[in-house]
């Protein structure tokens, strides 16, 4: 998956099947959406952008981050197979004012 891909993917705004975060500090709520996806036919959760402006902010990716989402993955019940994967967000340039 590229920027451009989750571009598309966020351009209608959250729904049955697409969830969005702006950082992994909701990953508690996260995985409250990532269980009714496993429930019903699937979706995305995608974090780094902002639910009501649809922003794309990213979010700075430590060892530490990781390791807490594979932790929450690992606790769902009974255990589940999912992809996770990180994309890199160009930095824009800063726009002078």
């Amino acid at each position: 998956m590229t920027i451009d891909d989750i571009k598309i993917l966020i351009t209608p705004g959250e729904s049955r099947t697409l969830e969005l975060k702006k950082t992994t500090g909701e990953l508690k709520d996260g995985m409250h959406s990532a269980c009714a996806f496993l429930n019903t036919e699937g979706g995305w959760l995608i974090f780094g952008i902002s639910p009501v402006s649809l922003k794309i902010v990213g979010q700075k990716v430590s060892d530490n981050t990781q390791q807490e989402i594979a932790q929450a993955l690992a606790g769902l019940e009974p255990a589940v197979d999912v992809h996770v994967e990180y994309v890199d967000v160009p930095i824009l340039p800063a726009i002078k004012s």
